[in-house]
């Protein structure tokens, strides 16, 4: 590189320019980052969002329809569609 003070004012203008691009380019890779980094972390976010709901139909699915269906069938006087359904629900059933 040129010194300083033999520097025409075209090297001089390159020099800015190259530095330019070059800040440049460090900017655009720093916000192209901060967009990975939201995206990645939205992502773990939604992955998060889909293992509750997982974890809360699975609990639905194996405890709470169960109840319902056995509520109902008692309040119908009914017997349950499901292989394990108990006897005993219905039996001891007075419509009240």
């Amino acid at each position: 590189m040129t010194p300083i003070s033999q520097m025409t004012i075209g090297e001089a203008i390159s020099t800015v320019r190259d530095l330019v691009a070059i800040f440049g380019m460090v900017v655009v890779g720093w916000k192209a980052r901060d967009i990975y980094q939201d995206g990645k972390d939205f992502l773990k976010e939604i992955k998060g969002f889909m293992r509750r709901m997982d974890n809360f139909a699975v609990v639905v699915m194996t405890n709470h329809l169960k109840h319902i269906e056995t509520d109902l069938s008692i309040m119908s006087g009914r017997k349950r569609h499901s292989e394990d359904a108990n006897e005993e629900y219905t039996e001891g059933y007075t419509g009240s």
